[in-house]
């Protein structure tokens, strides 16, 4: 492997000491911002510290009768999820940074309970999917994708709101994006 990723945060107590241990070893420190909503404070309070604009887009996606759905963790839902990333990427004319054999392997090196999988729907049709990992008490935007129809209703700030809910529901801590 010629590339490794290893998170930290700066809130991280062993911050210091693994920011020298990678800085004297020849590691490049790459610093990627996040958002990290805190699900503990609930539901009435994220949303008032939502950006108008972000509230619009749930507002726009349920006016547009967009409904998401938890799926399962298998291979038809995955490639299915494959394909409009695989085209998310190219509208982008970028390169999908992970092969599917990454996400064909998430169901076997995680449990079921660690991974929560959401579509949206209009009209029975899935205009947007995301993937998303629970470790301990903290919940992980993975990946996202959407197609036109996803963008036009707002689909994927619709699933952003559902999993925030589904996160406070499982009485999770925090949500990283």
């Amino acid at each position: 492997s010629h590339y490794i990723e290893y998170g930290i945060t700066y809130k991280s107590k062993n911050y210091e000491v693994l920011n020298n241990l990678f800085n004297n070893n020849n590691y490049q420190l790459e610093s990627k911002p996040t958002l990290i909503i805190n699900l503990q404070e609930g539901k009435d309070k994220i949303w008032q510290n939502l950006e108008s604009r972000a509230r619009n887009m749930v507002r726009k996606s349920e006016k547009n009768n967009v409904t998401i759905k938890k799926e399962e963790i298998d291979d038809h839902n995955l490639k299915q999820f494959y394909m409009m990333l695989e085209g998310t990427y190219k509208r982008q004319k970028k390169k999908t940074p992970h092969p599917l054999i990454f996400y064909l392997n998430l169901k076997n090196c995680l449990n079921s309970d660690d991974i929560i999988f959401l579509s949206a729907k209009k009209n029975n049709k899935i205009i947007a999917q995301a993937i998303f990992i629970i470790d301990h008490k903290e919940l992980f935007f993975l990946s996202g994708t959407a197609n036109e129809d996803g963008m036009r209703y707002a689909a994927n700030s619709a699933i952003q709101w559902n999993v925030i809910l589904l996160g406070i529901k499982m009485n999770l801590f925090t949500y990283d994006l």
